[in-house]
């Protein structure tokens, strides 16, 4: 009887290697694609060369002053400080905490639903003013790089909540980003840049509220929802601290590669033009940023090592802690 080999065996000496695979644009090149990554790398190095030139503070301020005014353009100028006609829908009383369904128009007949989890401070006996906390939920990231599904964001509210004594905004954002990016095209607006707006407007409601201290607003971003806190916190100065979870690690990176699992409400028009987001967290300056898990095109963990090398100090970079319950690691990360 032949001898069967076993699964698993090793060649014989001598056998031929197994070919490499190739990737999807070696095998299928796309010459449109070379054509725009060319372009856009090649923007990206002329910004990258002028960025070196820098080597005053005053220098510094000057071009993070630029990014600002190009963000502002780019998301379509900053939101109006319209009534926001805040309605609370329904609360829900907890021991030491209450969860408030609010709506308030972030624009003239343009809602934005949220919940707001409010300490009572039972457990501490803390009164006056606390830090609000700002937790927008972006969609499009995997679980394990940041997405929770509802049950888990709540459990990580309630939690982040009693621990930080805090109240808490969390927008219910749904799964229709790819619908809504749509709709937004035919309003001739960026999706990410009303999004920017939402936030900005949601901190004007977070500080009519009396129990909520004005110089100790945080903002956490998860998924996509890091992007736009990003934008946020280098656009308002009233943000004190900022952990983005889970978010894009540079529009660069997408022009990069030859595909990617982003979906089309990340972009915003000519951003590589001017500036990457490397260059709006400089603009953040010395207020406390952190990028957790920060995520390539693939949506796969960036190496720390290699956030590093394009978010230089004071941009601090963290990876996710097993063994510590997300919200305590927030609060962690806001220090």
């Amino acid at each position: 009887m032949a001898a069967v080999p076993l699964a698993g065996a090793m060649p014989p000496a001598g056998a031929a290697k197994a070919p490499q695979v190739r990737s999807y644009g070696e095998e299928m090149p796309d010459m449109v694609l070379a054509y725009l990554q060319r372009k856009t790398n090649a923007l990206a190095a002329e910004w990258d060369h002028k960025r070196a030139q820098i080597r005053s503070a005053a220098a510094l301020e000057e071009r993070n002053r630029f990014v600002r005014a190009r963000a502002i353009e780019m998301i379509h100028g900053l939101p109006d400080r319209t009534p926001l006609n805040p309605a609370i829908v329904r609360v829900l009383e907890r021991d030491d905490y209450r969860i408030e369904s609010l709506m308030f128009e972030s624009r003239p007949n343009f809602w934005v639903t949220a919940s707001l989890y409010v300490s009572s401070g039972k457990r501490t006996g803390q009164r006056g003013g606390r830090p609000g906390i700002r937790c927008p939920l972006g969609t499009g990231a995997a679980r394990e790089h940041g997405g929770l599904d509802r049950r888990a964001r709540n459990r990580r509210n309630k939690a982040t909540t009693r621990r930080s004594k805090s109240p808490g905004a969390h927008p219910h954002v749904n799964d229709g980003e790819t619908i809504m990016q749509y709709m937004a095209w035919e309003m001739n607006e960026p999706l990410t840049g009303m999004r920017v707006k939402d936030v900005l407007r949601s901190i004007d409601y977070v500080l009519t509220r009396s129990d909520v201290d004005r110089a100790a607003v945080r903002a956490i971003g998860t998924g996509m929802g890091a992007l736009w806190v990003l934008f946020a916190a280098a656009l308002d100065s009233r943000i004190s601290r900022a952990v983005c979870d889970g978010g894009l690690l540079s529009y660069r990176t997408l022009a990069s590669s030859d595909r990617y699992l982003h979906g089309s409400s990340i972009m915003i028009s000519d951003v590589l033009k001017h500036f990457d987001l490397p260059q709006v967290a400089s603009a953040i300056g010395e207020r406390r940023l952190t990028l957790l898990d920060p995520v390539d095109a693939m949506k796969a963990r960036a190496a720390p090592e290699a956030a590093r090398a394009v978010y230089p100090p004071p941009v601090r970079i963290a990876t996710r802690k097993p063994e510590v319950p997300l919200s305590d690691q927030y609060l962690q990360l806001f220090g």
